[in-house]
């Protein structure tokens, strides 16, 4: 019996009890959770260096779980990293008594042996281990290097065995065979000595190996002398011990840290944490009254959102045909005449077609956009619930569609449509307005006339939202966005005729599947794998006419709501790949439409009906809210914003709770979770339209979460050492930029060099160098060439100062500009008139001017700064030294701009006094390159000197906080000392807890407080290796080193290079740095991979036809052996959903937001 027949069981039922499996406690999994969380949490506190942190979490799993050993061993790796090895053999004591013969505490033990000069137990430690495992290269050579320090009277014999089992175990690595060859040199086989040297000759002749060390070696192998061949092997092994390929052959064998930690629990410990099958609850459907249109017809639409804000959603009804039309319904708390459930009450009725809720102008309040005889209709939604129509969609009227879809085209932060007309399918950018742009060449997406259905998905999780359509055939067809607005149709293999398709996460495996009803009523599902759709499964011979994906139990699993025809019913998801039927009711006619949707407020999903005689009916749940649950309201930012589309359509959620893992994909204002059983969500992860993430740790159950969006900074960091800490300096970079966009199609020039100053109270040395951190914490990837340290000893009463401005090309040279006599302004007024002379008379975070924000990050309404500084004519080369910084844009605010015409950018002006009247500069003023930076500017010649004044106008969002005029003097014995770093050493370094010095201040990083998690999802492609990199940044040359989000290089430089300090002169600081930043935006040019490789000699970025990246010799070493790290989107991928969370991390690397949490009765 197929499951249309079952139902027809219950037909004469109205209300439907169901009781499905037993429960599970999801608490009994609680302390292995904890476990695990404290392991992680232990594991990144030992990579950043904090072994003592690192204990106490240790030693928390091992009172969670003394059974297991793993708690032990990294309590004794903790104390390792400390060398307290006493107290590191007590643990490895515990461990053994667990679990003897374990070759990993066998491997500690011996560490421990070794720490305390303890060579034959060390030795011992290291064969026992090897008993175990005998085929661990790690284990062999570090035998290999105990027994040669520590004189063991078989030396020679087990030497000899451990390396004939190395080149066993890794033949292709030098250090093994280098050492191999020695060694048969030394017994006279000179035949295997010149196999071993043979498999590491291209690697010497790589290297540069002076020919006189390979001369000796061939003279030694041609006249079998051991002695000779082993003095050329040794000055060969001396000169490629520095090389890259030699280190990296060498980490393979031997560990690169003292105490490296257990990664995993037993196999034991990992099967009670299996995954709990999702626990049953009994649910019973009552049906409530619903509303009556006046329509009839053969397809329609449901769709909700919460429009006049009581917290219950609204509906629009939109039925197609000559008797549709399209109405909506608003909720009301106060209920139905006896006040015992909500009701909904007519409000505003549409022609027939199909509509959306939709906030086209991101204003915060709904408004209407469908299809109809006449064409697309907009309506406005307003603040006091009405709506008025939009005339300025002329452009859309008369298309021949019934079809639509809402989404974010471009990923600039609004709305777009693509429609589906007779001819074709047609994109329409939005305007914000109310004003559509029709933008089909640009998307290239030709040959879909009259398709059936469009269906927004970000199908392969690469942040942009995919088209899935069903063309005029009933064919699937994928429509990949390429970013840019650029589209191209992918393969899908699946020859079925389908008459319908929807997306859920059925699986709960991160990835969006597909549900669809093909074109004889069967129900399938076609599972992705990592974005590649699997073949069809049917699950449902039907005939279905309708499938809506909801969660009925709030079990945390996805199930589905059917119609075939008249009668309604559930298939219950049991997470193994089983869906059991379930009988809800009838109505009196087929049905057109279901929704999923908590009427009555009450933490379950009701189920709306639509029928084709106009009828909407109300399935109550009753019984589903006896498991927790959770909603996420996603509110974007309205001013200092639009990145995002207000309410987050497209944005990425994904829950965690234990080891349970759901997302979905926003695609209405409120995104309902089930969580079960479970106490609470550990994690709530929202990756934005625009891919900026935000997280909320451990959100109380049964709650409404609204996520507001958060905003993201540019540029790498740099920190130094002060004496006691590594303080926040400044940002860099901030005017090479690749691949910004200023304007849609407009790239923005890039000057990659810079040299900026150092406050002075901020450098101190530390074992005779200067220490810095360059970091990079934030969406993008860094291609840094070169590093400097320039040191400026310039006369006492005298400063120095760099023009640290972002100015459009011809880029000036880079040079110190030394000043005396500081004159401030007399009278400094602001935009709305205001005497603010003290603001700009020291760098204290106080601000001349307060801003009128716009909806747009980093533009505010135009304002201007009015200085006056009297009779400087004592100056004899007035200059104007400022000081401030400036909140970004970012690219795709900027093509948002373009796109509209509300707001234009006005690049800062400055306007100077002279012969009585206000005349502007013909050179532009320019904007701060980013955070607390200095602005240099030559007024000689300009301004009146007997009454200067000058007068800055723009609307970027700029705070300036010092301001005075200086004479510029030369001649005055300043001198420039530029250093190289002494070294420079590439690693992760995680992300830094985000501070403000103060409410109106730039946002600066302790890099004291830092978190290890994924915060970005990292550009594919490959990075530079973790370790030395300091001859890459000796000059500038295009060999670069390139890193990503989390990693930093740490930079030393020598003091010792410095001259001694002249009596009557005073130092001064300046870092140099040469290279690019390329954001991860999504409308950045190539944003999402780490190609193209920019040089200096490129005419533009990304080059054109004819350029390309340097192919010297050099160049391609550097690609060959330094760019050799894999990184990409996987690790941000994978976080949520393969970790646990039991607690907020001390340091958050993003500016917090206090979300809102409600109870039932708020959205």
């Amino acid at each position: 019996m197929d499951l249309q027949r079952r139902s027809h069981l219950f037909r004469s039922l109205n209300t439907i009890a169901l009781v499905v499996g037993l429960a599970v406690n999801a608490n009994a999994q609680l302390p292995s959770l904890d476990a695990e969380r404290s392991k992680n949490l232990g594991i990144a506190y030992l990579e950043q260096e904090q072994p003592r942190t690192a204990a106490e979490q240790f030693r928390r799993v091992s009172e969670l779980m003394p059974q297991e050993v793993l708690g032990y061993a990294n309590l004794a790796a903790a104390y390792l990293r400390m060398t307290k090895i006493e107290a590191a053999l007590m643990w490895l004591d515990e461990a053994e008594s667990l679990s003897p013969g374990h070759t990993h505490v066998l491997a500690l033990r011996a560490e421990a042996m070794i720490s305390s000069g303890n060579w034959s137990a060390a030795t011992e430690a290291l064969s026992r281990a090897i008993e175990a495992s005998p085929d661990n290269p790690t284990l062999r050579y570090a035998r290999l290097l105990a027994i040669e320090s520590g004189g063991v009277d078989d030396a020679a014999e087990r030497i000899a065995q451990d390396v004939a089992t190395l080149v066993r175990l890794v033949p292709e690595n030098p250090v093994v065979r280098l050492r191999a060859a020695k060694l048969s040199a030394e017994d006279g086989d000179f035949a295997a000595a010149r196999d071993h040297y043979g498999t590491v000759s291209g690697l010497v002749e790589d290297a540069g190996v002076p020919p006189r060390a390979t001369t000796i070696v061939d003279r030694g192998l041609q006249a079998e002398n051991g002695p000779l061949v082993v003095r050329g092997l040794t000055v060969i092994e001396n000169v490629l011990r520095p090389t890259e390929p030699y280190k990296q052959a060498l980490r393979a064998i031997k560990s690169p840290v003292v105490g490296l930690p257990m990664l995993k629990f037993s196999d034991a410990f990992y099967d009670r944490l299996k995954q709990e099958r999702p626990g049953s609850i009994p649910v019973i459907w009552e049906v409530r009254s619903g509303v009556e249109t006046d329509a009839k017809g053969t397809s329609g639409r449901l769709d909700f959102a919460d429009v006049n804000g009581d917290g219950i959603e609204d509906w629009l009804v939109s039925i197609d045909g000559e008797g549709g039309s399209t109405e909506l319904f608003l909720s009301d708390r106060l209920g139905d005449e006896n006040g015992t459930e909500p009701a909904f009450r007519h409000s505003l009725k549409r022609p027939p077609g199909q509509a959306h809720f939709v906030d086209y102008d991101n204003d915060g309040s709904f408004d209407l956009i469908g299809t109809g005889p006449d064409g697309v209709w907009l309506q406005k939604g307003m603040p006091d619930g009405s709506f008025i129509g939009v005339n300025d969609t002329s452009e859309l009227a008369g298309i021949n569609t019934s079809r639509l879809a809402v989404l974010d085209l471009d990923n600039e932060g609004d709305l777009d449509i693509v429609l589906a007309a007779d001819d074709d399918l047609h994109f329409w950018q939005n305007r914000l307005d109310g004003r559509f742009r029709l933008i089909d060449d640009r998307v290239d997406v030709f040959g879909l006339p009259n398709t059936e259905s469009i269906l927004p998905l970000d199908v392969d999780d690469d942040g942009d939202t995919d088209l899935i359509v069903l063309d005029a055939n009933g064919r699937l067809r994928l429509l990949d966005n390429r970013r840019l607005s650029r589209f191209v149709e992918m393969p899908i293999d699946d020859d079925r005729i389908y008459g319908s398709a929807t997306a859920a996460d059925v699986d709960n495996d991160g990835w969006v599947d597909l549900v669809a009803i093909d074109a004889d009523g069967a129900l399938v599902v076609k599972r992705s794998n990592r974005g590649t759709f699997g073949p069809a499964v049917t699950i449902d011979s039907g005939p279905v006419s309708v499938v809506e994906p909801l969660d009925f139990d709030n079990d945390g699993w996805t199930d589905l709501a059917v119609a075939y025809g008249e009668a309604v019913s559930l298939l219950r998801n049991d997470s193994t790949g089983e869906w059991s039927p379930l009988s809800v009711g009838n109505t009196t006619a087929a049905n057109l439409d279901l929704g999923g949707t908590d009427v009555d407020d009450d933490g379950d999903l009701d189920l709306v009906v639509l029928d084709e005689l106009g009828v909407v009916i109300v399935y109550e749940n009753d019984g589903g809210n006896a498991n927790n649950w959770l909603r996420v309201s996603l509110v974007g930012l309205q001013s200092r914003g639009t990145k995002n589309n207000l309410h987050g359509v497209g944005s990425r959620v994904e829950v965690k709770a234990g080891l349970h893992y759901q997302v979905q994909y926003a695609s209405r204002p409120v995104t309902h979770f089930g969580l079960g059983k479970r106490d609470r969500a550990d994690l709530v992860r929202v990756t934005w339209s625009n891919g900026v993430p935000q997280n909320v740790f451990q959100p109380e159950t049964n709650q409404t979460i609204r996520e507001k969006q958060v905003l993201k900074g540019s540029c790498p960091y740099l920190y130094v050492w002060d004496g006691k800490q590594f303080r926040f300096a400044t940002d860099l970079l901030g005017a090479a930029p690749l691949g910004l966009q200023l304007a849609d199609g407009v790239i923005a020039p890039d000057n990659p060099r810079e040299i900026l100053k150092i406050d002075t109270d901020m450098i101190a040395e530390r074992d005779g160098q200067f220490v810095f951190q360059f970091t990079e914490e934030l969406w993008e990837t860094i291609y840094l060439d070169e590093v400097g340290l320039w040191v400026v000893d310039h006369p006492e009463g005298t400063e120095v100062f760099t023009d640290e401005r972002f100015l459009p090309p011809p880029y000036p040279d880079l040079e110190v500009v030394t000043t005396r006599d500081r004159v401030y302004a007399e009278s400094v007024t602001n935009t709305a008139g205001e005497d603010v002379t003290e603001t700009l008379r020291e760098y204290d975070y106080t601000y001349p001017n307060t801003f009128e924000a716009t909806r747009y990050q980093g533009l505010v309404e135009p304002h201007r700064l009015t200085m006056s500084f009297g009779d400087v004519s004592g100056l004899a080369n007035p200059m104007l030294v400022m000081r401030g910084w400036i909140f970004w844009t970012d690219t795709s605010i900027n093509v948002n701009l373009s796109q509209g015409e509300a707001v234009r950018p006005d690049f800062p002006l400055i306007d100077v006094w002279k012969d009585g009247a206000w005349t502007t500069m013909q050179q532009p003023f320019g904007l701060p390159k980013g955070k607390d930076k200095w602005i240099v500017l030559d007024l000689a010649g300009h301004v009146d000197p007997t009454d200067a004044r000058v007068r800055i106008r723009t609307n970027y969002q700029i705070y300036y906080d010092l301001a005075f005029l200086a004479d510029a003097v030369a001649e005055t014995g300043t001198r420039v000392t530029r250093l190289k770093a002494s070294s420079a050493d590439l690693h992760y370094g995680g992300f830094s807890e985000m501070v403000r010095p103060a409410p109106l201040g730039p946002h600066h990083y302790d890099y004291g407080k830092k978190v290890s998690l994924p915060v970005w999802k990292d550009m594919a492609g490959l990075a530079t290796r973790y370790g030395d990199v300091t001859d890459l940044l000796k000059t500038t040359d295009d060999l670069m080193v390139v890193f990503t989000a989390g990693d930093e290089v740490t930079l030393t430089f020598d003091v010792n290079e410095i001259p001694e300090l002249a009596e009557g002169m005073t130092r001064s600081y300046f870092f140099l740095s040469d290279g690019w930043d390329k954001d991860s935006d999504r409308n950045t040019i190539t944003g999402d991979t780490v190609l193209p490789l920019p040089f200096h000699a490129m005419t533009a970025y990304p080059y054109p036809e004819g350029e390309s990246f340097p192919n010297t010799e050099a160049h391609q070493r550097m690609i060959r052996e330094t760019l050799t790290r894999k990184i990409g989107p996987e690790a941000y991928r994978d976080f949520v959903k393969g970790k646990t969370f039991s607690e907020r991390p001390e340091a958050l690397p993003w500016e917090e937001t206090k979300y809102i949490v409600e109870g039932p009765g708020g959205l």
